[in-house]
C-alpha cells in the first residue's frame, strides 16, 4: 500500500531539502565571521554568529503556532527564499558591517522556519515503524554539509572573493525554494504552543540534555567560527585542514551512533563523547604551529560532538511521550542553534579582551563542565506533554 512505503516521493524532496538546507548554512558559517571580522574586527566577528541564530531560535518558538495554519509547501518556500535571497544584498555590499549583520539576521529567520519545518514533517512523513530510520537519514544528510560547505567557502572566500562564495550559497537556497514548490500541498500540524515548548524544556525531562547540549553547541560554535582566526598557517596546520576533518568525523560519528545508540542506548555514549570532545578541545586550542595537533584536535572533537549530537536528540525522544515528537525535536534545535550563537559572541568577547589564545582555552573549560553535568545528572524521568 502507498501508505506503507518509506521513500515516497514528498520525503525524498524533505530530505533533499535538509542537504540543501545545511549546504547554504555551513557554506556560510565560517565565511561570514571572516568578512565581519575584516570590518570590525574580532567583536563584530562573534556578533554576525549571534544575528544568526539568535534570530533563528526566536522563530522556532513561534513555528508549531505557524506550521498549525500555512501549508507546509509555502512554510518551506519562504525559508528557502529568506535563507536565498538575502545573499544578493551580502554580494552587494560585503563590506557594509551594517547590511551585513541585518541579512545575517534575516537569514536567520529563514533557517528558523527551515530547520524546524524538515524535521517536522519528515517525522510527519515516515511510518510509525520506520521513523528512526527516516530521522538517522535526515541525520545523516544534514551531516553531509559540513564535511566540505566551511572549507568549500572559505576556498572561495580566498579564491575568487567574497561575491562569489555569497551569491554560492545563495544559489542553493534558492534551488531550495523551487524544490519545496513540488511538494504536495497539505497542512503540517505541530505541537505544542510556544508556552508549552518552554514548559517542556523546564521541566525535568528534557532540562539537563537540553542543558549540556548547549554548552557542547556552544563550544561548537566558537570553533567553527573562530578557527580560521586562531589556525593562520597553511597545509595541514590550516583551518581548512580542522574544518573538513571535524566535519568528516561528526558526520560519521553522527550517522554511526545511531546504530550505537540501537544496540547501547544513548546514556553509554554521551560520557564517552564529552571525554573524546574535551580531550580535542584541548589539543585546539593549544595546536597552532603543528600540523598533527590540528589534525588530532579535528578528529576528536569531530567523533565527541557527532556523539553528543546524536545520543542527546535519542536521549530526548527517548524521554518524550512517543505522539510529540516535535516537542523534543524542537528542543533539540534550539539547543544547537542558541548555543552556537552563544558561543560566537562569547568568544568573540573574550578574544577582544584577552586574544584567541585566551579565548580558546575557554572550550576545554566549557566541555569540562558539561561532563560534569552528565556525571551529576539524577535518574531520567519520563515526561508528558505539557498542556
Amino acid at each position: 500500500m502507498e501508505g506503507e512505503r518509506l521513500w515516497t516521493r514528498d520525503l525524498v524532496f524533505v530530505l533533499a531539502g535538509v542537504f540543501l538546507l545545511f549546504t547554504n548554512t555551513t557554506g556560510l558559517v565560517s565565511v561570514l565571521p571572516v568578512v565581519a571580522g575584516r570590518s570590525g574586527g574580532s567583536g563584530a566577528a562573534g556578533l554576525v554568529t549571534g544575528c544568526f541564530y539568535f534570530p533563528a531560535v526566536a522563530t522556532q518558538l513561534q513555528m508549531p503556532w505557524v506550521m498549525n495554519r500555512v501549508r507546509a509547501r509555502w512554510v518551506l518556500v519562504a525559508a528557502f527564499s529568506l535563507l536565498g535571497l538575502p545573499c544578493a544584498l551580502y554580494a552587494a555590499a560585503p563590506n557594509s558591517l551594517g547590511l551585513v549583520l541585518a541579512t545575517t539576521a534575516l537569514r536567520g529567520i529563514g533557517f528558523g522556519i527551515a530547520t524546524v519545518a524538515v524535521g517536522t514533517l519528515a517525522a510527519q512523513l515516515a511510518p510509525p515503524e520506520r521513523r528512526g530510520t527516516v530521522l538517522g537519514m535526515s541525520g545523516l544528510l544534514a551531516g553531509i554539509p559540513p564535511v566540505f560547505a566551511p572549507a568549500t567557502g572559505l576556498w572561495l572566500l580566498d579564491g575568487l572573493g567574497a561575491r562569489t562564495a555569497f551569491l554560492a550559497a545563495g544559489a542553493v537556497g534558492v534551488v531550495g525554494a523551487v524544490l519545496s514548490l513540488a511538494l504536495h500541498s497539505r497542512p503540517a500540524a505541530g505541537r505544542p504552543r510556544p508556552k508549552g515548548l518552554l514548559r517542556a524544556i523546564a521541566g525535568p525531562a528534557l532540562r539537563w540534555p537540553f542543558g549540556w547540549f548547549l554548552i557542547v553547541s556552544l563550544t561548537r560554535g566558537a570553533a567553527v567560527s573562530f578557527v580560521p582566526l586562531w589556525l593562520i598557517h597553511g597545509g595541514l596546520a590550516s583551518a581548512s585542514t580542522y574544518l573538513l576533518v571535524f566535519g568528516t568525523l561528526a558526520y560519521l560519528a553522527r550517522w554511526g551512533g545511531g546504530r550505537l545508540v540501537d544496540r547501547y542506548g544513548a546514556r553509554r555514549l554521551v560520557v564517552p563523547g564529552s571525554v573524546s570532545s574535551l580531550l580535542g578541545l584541548v589539543l585546539l586550542a593549544s595546536g597552532n604551529h603543528a600540523w598533527w595537533p590540528v589534525v588530532a584536535a579535528g578528529l576528536l572533537f569531530g567523533l565527541g560532538y557527532g556523539l553528543l549530537a546524536t545520543s542527546s536528540q535519542l536521549d530526548m525522544l527517548s524521554r518524550w511521550s512517543t505522539d510529540s515528537f516535535a516537542v523534543p525535536t524542537t528542543a533539540w534545535n534550539i539547543a544547537i542553534d542558541f548555543g552556537v550563537g552563544l558561543g560566537g559572541i562569547f568568544i568573540g568577547l573574550v578574544a577582544s579582551a584577552a586574544g584567541y589564545a585566551t579565548a580558546f582555552w575557554v572550550l576545554p573549560v566549557a566541555m569540562t563542565a558539561v561532563l560534569v553535568l552528565i556525571l551529576l545528572e539524577p535518574h531520567p524521568e519520563r515526561n508528558v506533554v505539557p498542556r
